[in-house]
């Protein structure tokens, strides 16, 4: 099995909870690579963590330049996880006789490990160069997926706080998308004729999007996401609707039967 490395895209959260849950779970501290853009965030964080990670820096005003810097780090074929940097904790999902079924902590690296092995087995077996992880403890959104499409569902909508990635050349994340650059790189792969798939039966525990301090908390409390939204409307059109109150955005089933009849490259 390969190694695998976890990136994690920061900002203006020296704290760094995912760093914590990593290294709690048991993940070497050398296969831990944290990327800021923000060049107080850099000092602060060295000072912090640059003597059991690696820490490396440059300047951008989005997360999308954060993740980009992370692809870019590791060479070709690596197997590579992008985090958020608000990572409370992993959970598995099992029906275990319960109408919902129930979610139980992961509580080691190599149970957790595990899991994205073969999750990336899969990807390289597919040819799909990227996948992400439920971001929701919302039993019935995971009884749902778990239902209808088993482990894995292709073509789905997910958030960019957990992505595993084959590393090419290929694949970056857009840099003139402040934020829901995580679902524009799906818009983008998609209307391309390649294929992703979530992962229904693990969650990556973390707070809803904008509501923690830190981060890009106060951009998103004057608007920043609906403004993206409107531009991911523009950019592909056609391909999703958006909630009433642009909290999210739900792809058009004549979209989805669309890229699903498309051969397998």
């Amino acid at each position: 099995m390969k190694n695998i490395f976890y990136g994690i895209a920061s900002y203006h959260r020296p704290e760094c909870k995912t760093l914590s849950t990593l290294t709690k779970l048991g993940i070497p501290s050398n296969r831990i690579v944290v990327s800021l853009n923000d060049e107080r965030d850099y000092k602060e964080y060295s000072r912090r963590y640059g003597k059991t990670v690696k820490v490396i820096y440059r300047p951008g005003n989005c997360v999308a330049n954060n993740r980009n810097n992370l692809l870019e780090h590791f060479p070709a074929g690596s197997h590579v996880v992008i985090l958020d940097d608000d990572i409370r904790g992993f959970k598995k999902y099992r029906a275990n006789g319960e109408p919902l079924g129930k979610l139980w902590p992961i509580e080691t690296g190599a149970e957790l490990e595990k899991m994205i092995a073969e999750s990336f087995e899969v990807a390289e077996l597919e040819g799909i160069p990227f996948f992400g992880f439920y971001s929701s403890e919302n039993l019935h959104m995971l009884l749902t997926g778990n239902f209808k499409d088993g482990v894995y569902s292709k073509d789905r909508i997910y958030q960019g706080g957990f992505c595993g990635f084959v590393i090419d050349d290929n694949w970056r994340y857009n840099n003139s998308y402040r934020v829901l650059d995580d679902y524009e790189i799906l818009m983008r792969l998609w209307t391309k004729g390649g294929h992703t798939f979530r992962r229904n039966d693990c969650v990556a525990v973390k707070p809803k999007m904008a509501s923690c301090k830190g981060g890009y908390y106060d951009l998103y409390q004057r608007g920043i996401q609906k403004k993206f939204m409107i531009k991911l409307l523009q950019d592909y059109p056609g391909v999703f609707t958006v909630k009433k109150d642009f909290s999210g955005l739900i792809l058009k089933p004549t979209f989805r039967n669309k890229i699903n009849r498309r051969p397998k490259k």
